[in-house]
């Protein structure tokens, strides 16, 4: 369901991007900017949006620190790829605002591999059996109460996701070492929370 789900606003988003930023009220000149940005985190989000379902699975399994390792993982990798994609430092090439959303995309998509393993590898209180992928089937009845249930936690990560576009369009009218600083700056903000 995640996959899909991703794969949907992945496509309306990358087509939609314009529209969004001019929603947002970005200027001519920085809208090209956030264009890539806003294309290449909607493509990342194909694999890197199954992160967060993943972490509150393990969570829902009573483990709280293996999903807190996760997102220190997330963070940490975030923080180095912004220094090393936006930049260009130690040989990387300096992308800008196509660095960032590469950061975003690759650091979530490896916390997503990291914890569908941990569901894989039996280590935990549920397992994810892979031998009975083939017999998978959506039961809509169980989709509607998963729904129901988490219906408002969805709706409090898309908010919050609008809040983050609105800050970057922010951020963005004052350049890249701007972009860069507050993208770096909101990865070690958020260690606090995991």
């Amino acid at each position: 369901t995640t996959w899909v789900a991703s794969v949907i606003l992945a496509t309306l988003g990358y087509f939609f991007a314009p529209n969004l930023l001019q929603l947002l009220g970005a200027e001519s000149e920085i809208t090209s900017l956030a264009t890539t940005y806003l294309r290449i985190s909607v493509v990342g989000g194909i694999t890197s949006f199954s992160f967060w379902p993943i972490n509150d699975m393990i969570r829902a399994t009573r483990d709280m620190f293996r999903p807190m390792l996760l997102m220190a993982l997330v963070l940490a990798l975030q923080g180095i790829f912004d220094y090393l994609f936006i930049f260009g430092n130690f040989g990387f090439p300096e992308m800008g605002v196509a660095g960032a959303g590469l950061s975003l995309a690759f650091s979530a998509s490896l916390g997503a591999l990291v914890g569908f393993w941990l569901l894989a590898s039996g280590k935990l209180f549920i397992k994810i059996d892979l031998r009975k992928w083939r017999d998978f089937k959506i039961r809509f009845g169980t989709l509607k109460e998963i729904i129901r249930i988490a219906g408002f936690s969805g709706f409090r990560e898309l908010t919050r996701r609008v809040v983050d576009m609105a800050m970057l369009a922010i951020v963005a009218l004052f350049g890249i070492p701007a972009l860069a600083a507050f993208g770096i700056g909101q990865r070690f903000f958020r260690y606090p929370s995991t």
